[in-house]
């Protein structure tokens, strides 16, 4: 059995707009208009808005194989992976060696199963042709909605898969309905806040603050402020979980300047009642070798952020 595009898109989670391109199917975690301001207002920030973080597609199935050809672009680096879980386990993982049409081919375990796919965290993917040879049952999202605004961390450059990052880890953890808004370097703008068609958050997860943190042109007290404001404007009835910036082993680190930022991050969440902090300084252990290349966690790191952040996120009323 092979999947058109129509049917395809039921299978998606995570993305709020698509877009077709002759048989090739586009998921973005991001609105049209939202992809509108990044290319207005780009800061190197269009491209990675593109890319296909925390989306998946997810069915039920008795297929022992499935089958895809996808189109790469703007591979940002050499790890891209797309990933099949059934029943919260990895099962495969395919390596996508950089930009181009390329064929991916999962051998799945026998009987009925949630499969999921996790689309690559830092590329631009397309998908057509998808093939089992099974039955299948489309899976509908309910329950909690979260929505998460992000850098690369959750994005997931680092974990050299697509399937353990902690976003995704915590989705698979707790079943949430997750849209992951983030992207590679950015920071708090409160311009690409808008309303999201389609998805109303039950929670949402900010983890900024660490991008720019000692650039001298930034005034990063200002778009702190602006955004929380922004963001309370569209979600003040909504729990928030602030996530201030993580400790980094790169050799430009700052200890100073980091934690007056973080200061200006949690006097600013204490004007909103809705907003709950949680210090990401102390999640992860003070080491090297708990990153990717001193900024960015590797898989296990990011088990320890899922492991801090996923009984917090289930706190939050």
């Amino acid at each position: 059995m092979t999947f058109g595009l129509k049917t395809l898109k039921k299978q998606i989670k995570g993305a709020c707009y698509f877009e077709e391109r002759g048989r090739y199917l586009s998921c973005f975690h991001f609105t049209k208009e939202q992809l509108n301001y990044f290319a207005s207002a780009d800061r190197g920030w269009n491209m990675r808005a593109h890319f296909s973080c925390s989306v998946r597609m997810e069915l039920r199935t008795d297929a022992t194989k499935l089958s895809f050809e996808c189109h790469v672009g703007y591979a940002w680096s050499a790890d891209a992976t797309v990933d099949a879980y059934c029943d919260g386990l990895a099962v495969g993982v395919h390596h996508l060696p950089g930009d181009g049409t390329h064929k991916v081919v999962f051998d799945l375990p026998a009987g009925d199963k949630l499969l999921t796919v996790y689309f690559p965290t830092d590329c631009r993917f397309e998908i057509r042709d998808v093939t089992i040879n099974g039955s299948y049952k489309t899976v509908a999202e309910k329950g909690t909605r979260l929505l998460v605004l992000s850098d690369s961390i959750s994005q997931g450059y680092g974990t050299m898969m697509s399937g353990a990052t902690y976003v995704n880890t915590i989705q698979r953890r707790t079943g949430y309905s997750v849209l992951n808004q983030s992207i590679g370097g950015y920071r708090y703008d409160a311009g690409s806040l808008m309303p999201i068609e389609g998805f109303s958050p039950d929670k949402i997860l900010v983890s900024l603050g660490s991008n720019y943190y000692n650039a001298k042109d930034y005034d990063y007290e200002g778009d702190v402020v602006k955004f929380y404001k922004r963001l309370n404007e569209l979600y003040g009835d909504r729990p928030i979980l602030s996530v201030t910036p993580y400790w980094r082993a790169t050799e430009d680190f700052d200890p100073e300047r980091f934690e007056w930022c973080i200061d200006v991050i949690k006097r600013e969440c204490a004007k909103y009642p809705n907003i709950t902090v949680i210090e990401g300084y102390h999640i992860l252990p003070h080491v090297p070798d708990v990153f990717y290349d001193g900024l960015h966690p590797t898989a296990y790191g990011a088990s320890l952020i899922a492991d801090a952040l996923t009984p917090a996120l289930k706190r939050l009323k």
